[in-house]
């Protein structure tokens, strides 16, 4: 998955993940367990990172993680969405419905559909209102504890963050496994 990762030529992706590793890494670390699982365990992610970089040479990550503003698209999208949070603070747009709303507090028109805010945060915002945006706030703080307690629960908060950026959980069937999984490993930790 992480060779993955680096090969679709994602910069905040790379960024999360690798961060990701390494917060894994340290957790695991930190747990009483046995000498030879901790160096079992950062072998192969060693050895994963290793075989990830091959992956991204010919592709097209060079130039992607070369340009002079790469967030200029997605910061006129925030602060169009902030426009947009401005005149419909309590109720929103309604879900789904950005990209209709969005043409209106365009910064400019380069002819293209914009399909989604590229920050779930702020499009949360936008279509469900400061509301919908305070409970999604709710469940990722709800989700802090559990996910540090559990090394496989950092994924949900790097999904969390990814969120800033991109738009992880505006698929329906996406968000949806990911509710469940952070729910399915919060109620694991209170019964352990």
């Amino acid at each position: 998955m992480y060779a993955s990762v680096i090969a679709a030529a994602s910069r905040t992706g790379s960024i999360l993940v690798t961060a990701e590793v390494l917060a894994i890494v340290l957790v695991a670390l930190r747990r009483r367990s046995h000498v030879r699982n901790r160096a079992l365990t950062l072998s192969v992610l060693a050895a994963l990172a290793m075989l990830s970089q091959p992956s991204s040479v010919g592709t097209s990550s060079g130039g992607v993680f070369q340009l002079a503003d790469p967030f200029s698209v997605r910061r006129e999208f925030f602060q169009s969405s902030l426009a947009m949070i401005r005149d419909r603070p309590l109720m929103g747009f309604g879900l789904g419905n950005w990209s209709t709303a969005y043409p209106a507090y365009a910064l400019r028109d380069n002819g293209l559909f914009a399909n989604q805010a590229h920050n779930d945060w702020a499009q949360w915002a936008v279509e469900g209102g400061l509301p919908f945006l305070l409970l999604m706030l709710w469940i990722a703080a709800r989700s802090v504890r559990p996910a540090l307690r559990s090394l496989w629960g950092i994924g949900v908060l790097a999904v969390f963050v990814h969120s800033l950026v991109d738009y992880p959980l505006q698929r329906p069937a996406l968000a949806g496994f990911f509710f469940c999984l952070s729910c399915s490993y919060g109620s694991a930790q209170k019964k352990s």
